[in-house]
């Protein structure tokens, strides 16, 4: 009985305030025990403070874990929110963006058309002009009559035309003077002039005079890069009438075949942007 007291005066220094009740109860029963046929009556004491001590624990376990969960399922809860939030605004931006590459395709066929139709435009109002390589006779200070009279007279002569300077709306020489024959640009008042010159331009082929017509910069480089950028596949290029044409040669199987066609706007930069021979670049 004694080893049992001392037992229970060391479980009263734990300190809990239930425990401490509950064994005062024990140590009040026990006193009254004289024999040990009382033990029963401590074994079952001992079990019901035992069990009762199990429930209160548990009954605060039960409490903390659902507590816990209470917090866990806040915060799942505030987490797929979160998620959802986050799958709002990525839709968002996702459609953000999808307008942003509309607006630039658009913007991009805008200034693709732009382009174009100023080419076009530059291109038209060249209708009647030519340009000459090889107009002997210049000078530094030429004026555009003198340049005038000796087209006149080189067509006339050349090409056994009957032309007169009132067929000419105006001719001038390009460039600075540097002490050779610089080339002349030369504009008819009708194109039916000018395509008289081209009717019987092969008659200057033994001649160091060449005749062009007057491209846009652009139409001149696209025209330039078929002549010179893939020789094995262009036959041969030439214009028309402001428009570029090509022919293509096709070798399949030892069979050639050639195709002629029209160098549309949208080819263009396909040409521009092949390499120019002897740049050290493969074709």
């Amino acid at each position: 009985m004694a080893d049992f007291m001392e037992t229970s005066n060391k479980q009263d220094l734990l300190g809990n305030k239930s425990v401490e009740k509950m064994l005062d109860t024990i140590n009040e029963k026990l006193s009254n025990v004289i024999t040990k046929s009382d033990i029963s009556l401590i074994r079952q004491v001992v079990i019901d403070t035992v069990n009762e001590m199990k429930e209160q624990f548990l009954s605060s376990l039960v409490k903390r874990l659902e507590i816990l969960e209470g917090s866990v399922h806040d915060q799942a809860s505030e987490t797929d929110q979160l998620k959802k939030d986050l799958k709002n605004k990525q839709n968002e931006l996702d459609e953000i963006k999808d307008k942003m590459q509309c607006i630039r395709d658009r913007v991009r066929r805008e200034t693709e058309t732009n382009d174009r139709v100023l080419n076009d435009l530059e291109q038209y109002s060249r209708r009647n002009n030519i340009r000459i390589y090889g107009v002997p006779g210049d000078s530094e200070k030429q004026s555009s009559q003198e340049t005038t009279t000796k087209v006149v007279s080189l067509l006339n002569e050349k090409l056994s035309m009957s032309i007169t300077e009132e067929n000419i709306d105006i001719a001038h020489r390009l460039g600075q003077y540097k002490g050779k024959d610089r080339p002349v640009i030369v504009k008819f008042v009708r194109r039916q002039v000018k395509n008289e010159v081209f009717e019987k331009i092969k008659r200057l082929k033994t001649t160091n005079i060449f005749i062009n017509h007057d491209l846009t910069w652009l139409n001149q480089q696209v025209l330039s890069s078929l002549r010179l950028k893939d020789t094995n596949a262009v036959k041969k290029c030439w214009c028309t009438d402001g428009k570029i044409f090509a022919t293509f040669m096709d070798d399949q199987n030892g069979i050639k075949r050639f195709k002629t066609k029209e160098i549309k706007f949208v080819d263009f930069d396909y040409w521009l942007n092949l390499p120019w021979p002897g740049k050290g670049n493969p074709k």
